[in-house]
């Protein structure tokens, strides 16, 4: 699922949940809703993660490929 993603990609890269939500541009507390599996993300936070980050999108979407471009 894109929430385990989301967690694995901030465990790899070291980041706490406030710096990746920093980073996306999302609440702490959003960002650990979507960690904890209470809510999917949003289309517009996919988006902020991709644009935000060097996350694959293919990767981030559907777990293919690699990780980060």
């Amino acid at each position: 699922m894109i929430n385990k993603r989301f967690e694995e990609y901030r465990l790899i890269k070291g980041l706490k949940v406030k710096e990746l939500a920093d980073i996306i541009g999302i609440s702490q507390g959003s960002l650990s809703d979507i960690k904890n599996e209470k809510t999917d993300p949003k289309a517009e936070t996919i988006e902020k993660f991709a644009l935000n980050t060097d996350v694959n999108p293919i990767w981030l979407l559907t777990g293919k490929g690699p990780m980060t471009i």
